[in-house]
């Protein structure tokens, strides 16, 4: 694939993955990106399901499912209220908005991406990378996430749903005052590091870390009233 060849060369990403266990790649797609950026930004707010996590009432070990919510629920108020009064006692919440296979099946992955992500030859190129053999990535494996005014993803871990997790961000000219900040955590929930988004690039990182299954990360809160949206790919190759 011509792609391998634009990226970081393996002896110099290895290097870096050894000694941190987090990897960022810029110019994933170039002159792409830009096609993709559109797809994704275009798409209608009916599109997007409406992540609030625990929802009120609602067993907070059930299906994910059943913590989507609609922008014009009468009880919507009630449940951002619900969430960030656990928020403040340090529970974990998240609100903000995807697309995956429960809203268009494989319908809702731009060609373009899953050309990339699901390519053999990438998927070598990330082994060689981090020493994880035979990686895989599925559908139900990764969705697209849109963060806009007050959205959010609280402190966790993803060691359950694969070996490597990533993003791959899609905003162009994303400040650090928007909010909206990656952040991998210490074992204390301390920033080990901050990523403002940048355009086109793909963060990847180990869900072990420090030598623990698991690796504590979140996404910080967007900043109330801006109109700005934080979109990216993101989900674990196997």
């Amino acid at each position: 694939m011509d792609l391998i060849k634009t990226l970081i060369p393996v002896e110099v990403a290895k290097g870096h993955w050894d000694r941190t266990g987090i990897l960022s790649i810029p110019n994933l797609l170039r002159e792409k990106a830009d096609i993709v950026h559109s797809h994704y930004f275009n798409k209608p707010d009916n599109e997007w399901n409406l992540m609030v996590y625990p929802k009120k009432g609602v067993n907070i070990n059930a299906d994910l499912t059943q913590h989507v919510c609609s922008s014009d629920d009468s009880d919507l108020e009630e449940q951002i209220k619900h969430i960030h009064q656990l928020r403040n006692e340090d529970k974990f919440t998240y609100n903000y908005e995807r697309l995956d296979t429960s809203n268009a099946g494989q319908a809702y992955l731009h060609p373009i991406i899953r050309e990339i992500f699901f390519s053999e030859d990438f998927l070598d190129y990330l082994s060689e990378i981090t020493d994880y053999d035979d990686l895989t990535i599925r559908d139900l494996d990764c969705f697209v996430s849109r963060y806009s005014s007050g959205h959010y993803n609280g402190p966790h871990t993803d060691h359950y749903n694969g070996r490597l997790a990533f993003v791959y961000h899609l905003s162009k000219d994303w400040r650090t005052e928007y909010g909206g900040l990656f952040c991998r955590l210490d074992w204390n929930l301390k920033p080990e590091t901050v990523v403002a988004p940048p355009y086109d690039n793909l963060v990847i990182f180990d869900t072990k870390f420090q030598g623990r299954e698991g690796s504590p990360h979140l996404v910080t809160e967007v900043a109330q009233h801006s109109d700005k949206k934080r979109i990216g790919f993101t989900g674990w190759f196997r």
